[in-house]
């Protein structure tokens, strides 16, 4: 396949570029736009000298991922050439929250849908139907690239910076005898104690580098109250000890239970909440209870807490339960193929890996081995696959409508954890606690079998579903707990 190339080369910026999205076969049409749009400055990315296969895909994925704004160009020839690759990067943008704009080359009404395959007559359809995209019917070449612009920095405006009319740069080197008066303090504000607080919400690490600042610029005071701390930490530490040397633990059944694998994690000590009742504390069990049992990495430095468990439902003996936060972040999928809730790779992590970190031996026999019955896509008619025999599982759209009152309910937050380890956090939806939102993944598929379908961080049901190989979804296990 002939290598594509608008005249310049592609930009990837995370958090900056625009990604391109079209068919090869409109390459010369819209080469122009693009060569217009790099002209204004505009950070542009596009498969420039890629070689279709593995590693194109991910490579494409993956920027658009990365990117600030996507921009489609559709044509009859594209629908018509089946070209699905085009739908997952919609639906990678659409799932990312990425600004987006349709640049339909033809006429969509007078399209003809009698020749498309299903899943592209499906995507024509939503296309119609969305109204957060703006559409332009382009008919000449010459202000299209500028009118795409103008249809960007409406989107974004954020973008009018990296718009290159070179008359705005220019006054920067007017302003250029000032630094000199300014750069001796700029040294003084440029030695970074000012950029861990920005990076301190959005990288769990920098809440202990501003320890080791202070620790530089007065070494002689740092010693005496590191010294200190280190005695008072030794004091609490005895103490706990000391308090709890008698107090053998016990599991669920009020017996000795097997530990936690405390030479992997170290356990916080000041995690169990006095509110939240271990779960052999409980007399009786009923719907929308909640308690804890088992232990997971929660902190975003790896701290093990007990993980918090909500009743949903309690009938012939058993409860079903979920965990209260999206505990960990791990694909549908390992690989971005065709699977079911029987053959992914999710389904085995949570019946493996999970369960064994989570819950010791004595607490495994407590939770239910359950037949799970995988129905077929409502809205899609995606099959669901055979039924499975789960200890640990991701909810089903059925049971997310039955269970959860409301989109509210059904809203959840990723823990220190899942997030240090790449789950998604809302910039719109947080709890009433103030954490902000995740969105996570369910056993059941979404409009086409390499889709599952997921729960939004608004806290409604996405049947379209996500693509199983994305990165950002969060994991919410349920199990039925025997009583």
């Amino acid at each position: 396949m002939p290598r594509v190339n608008f005249g310049f080369d592609a930009e990837s910026r995370p958090g900056e570029h625009i990604f391109l999205s079209y068919s090869r076969g409109d390459a010369g049409r819209i080469k122009g736009i693009a060569s217009g749009l790099h002209g204004m400055g505009l950070p542009i990315w596009y498969d420039d000298g890629l070689i279709p296969g593995n590693r194109w895909e991910s490579e494409i994925l993956n920027n658009v991922i990365q990117s600030r704004m996507t921009v489609f160009f559709l044509s009859k020839e594209l629908f018509k050439r089946d070209k699905a690759y085009m739908i997952d990067e919609f639906q990678f943008a659409k799932d990312y929250n990425k600004p987006a704009l349709c640049i339909w080359l033809d006429d969509i009404g007078k399209m003809d849908c009698t020749s498309l395959s299903q899943d592209m007559y499906l995507w024509w359809k939503e296309l119609k139907r969305i109204h957060s995209i703006e559409v332009f019917h382009l008919k000449t070449d010459a202000d299209k690239a500028k009118e795409i612009y103008e249809g960007i920095c409406r989107r974004d405006s954020g973008f009018r910076k990296y718009a290159a009319p070179a008359p705005k740069p220019e006054p920067v080197p007017a302003r250029q005898p000032q630094p000199a008066s300014v750069s001796q303090p700029q040294p003084v504000v440029t030695s970074k104690p000012d950029a861990a607080p920005v990076l301190k919400d959005s990288e769990p690490k920098p809440t202990k580098p501003d320890v080791k600042p202070t620790t530089v610029k007065r070494p002689p005071l740092i010693i005496t109250v590191a010294v200190v701390l280190v005695m008072a930490i030794l004091g609490s530490v005895w103490a706990v000890v000391s308090s709890s040397s008698g107090k053998p633990k016990t599991g669920i059944d009020g017996s000795s239970s097997d530990t936690y694998s405390s030479d992997i994690y170290e356990v916080s000590s000041d995690t169990v909440s006095s509110e939240i009742p271990v779960l052999s504390q409980l007399t009786t069990i009923s719907v929308g209870d909640h308690f804890t049992f088992g232990n997971y990495p929660q902190g975003s430095d790896r701290e093990v807490e007990p993980i918090e468990w909500r009743v949903l439902a309690v009938e012939n003996g058993k409860a079903l339960v979920i965990s209260e936060k999206l505990l960990d972040c791990v694909q549908y999928n390992e690989k971005y193929v065709n699977v079911t809730w029987e053959t992914c790779t999710l389904r085995k992590w949570m019946n493996g890996e999970f369960i064994n970190k989570a819950f010791s031996s004595s607490e495994q026999a407590k939770i239910a081995t359950v037949t799970n019955q995988n129905p077929d896509n409502s809205k899609y008619n995606t099959e669901g696959g055979n039924a499975t025999q789960d200890k640990i599982f991701a909810l089903s759209i059925d049971e997310v409508d039955q269970y959860f009152s409301n989109d509210d309910d059904r809203m959840a937050a990723p823990t220190g954890y899942a997030k240090k380890q790449g789950a998604d956090a809302s910039d719109s939806y947080s709890l009433p606690s103030g954490e902000k939102t995740g969105w996570w993944w369910l056993r059941s598929p979404g409009y086409l079998s390499n889709y599952a379908a997921f729960v939004l961080t608004s806290g409604s049901v996405d049947q379209n579903g996500s693509n199983v190989f994305s990165n950002g979804g969060a994991v919410r296990p349920a199990f039925w707990l025997n009583l």
